[in-house]
């Protein structure tokens, strides 16, 4: 079974997320990510390619298929905040760029964590491109 979703439905789903993002936004609390309280680490990976470069004929001939690896660009971080309470992490989905790349959104304060003030363990962070 196989579901298409048209261009309207898709709209209305994208239409949808946003504005739960921004009322999450709205009662969130907002930090600015600070490098001196992050732990970063690359967590790219290998995949292999199989390169289809070969003719229908030469399929049927049973040549063989040209494989390679490609490495793909990933890192993380994990941010730690000091409460009166104690310390609270919070780790980042992986994103698709290197640790450095990572690091400089955060020195430029391009990194955002939004906690829900209600239940610490809903958050998400943001990167501003």
């Amino acid at each position: 079974m196989s579901f298409r979703i048209s261009k309207k439905g898709y709209k209305t789903i994208i239409e949808n997320y946003n504005e739960e993002i921004k009322q999450f936004k709205a009662k969130s609390e907002k930090i600015v990510v600070d490098m001196d309280k992050c732990e970063f680490a690359n967590t790219g990976y290998f995949k292999e390619v199989n390169e289809d470069r070969h003719s229908w004929m030469s399929k049927v001939l049973f040549v063989e298929e040209i494989r390679h690896t490609e490495h793909i660009q990933q890192s993380g971080l994990i941010y730690q905040n000091n409460t009166s309470n104690g310390i609270e992490k919070f780790y980042s989905p992986s994103f698709p760029f290197d640790k450095t790349t990572l690091q400089y959104y955060v020195i430029s304060k391009k990194v955002k964590l939004y906690v829900d003030r209600f239940n610490r363990s809903n958050y998400f962070f943001e990167v501003e491109k």
